[in-house]
């Protein structure tokens, strides 16, 4: 399967995503450390999408 850009239209819906999932492991009592590599794995095992470096910052921003 081909990977595709991540569009400035359909970001922000992924980013929702993400957030939700985030949020999730955070009501578990998760701290910062667990987050952050949490988000790195949701990134860097999500073969659909090729995401930006200032994509992957707002996305890493959630974990804080």
């Amino acid at each position: 399967m081909p990977v595709k850009m991540m569009t400035k239209k359909r970001f922000p819906s992924y980013r929702n995503h993400i957030k939700i999932l985030v949020e999730q492991k955070r009501l578990e009592g998760k701290e910062w450390p667990y987050l952050n590599s949490y988000v790195t794995n949701l990134i860097a095992h999500d073969n659909r999408y090729a995401i930006t470096g200032k994509q992957v910052k707002e996305l890493l921003d959630l974990a804080i």
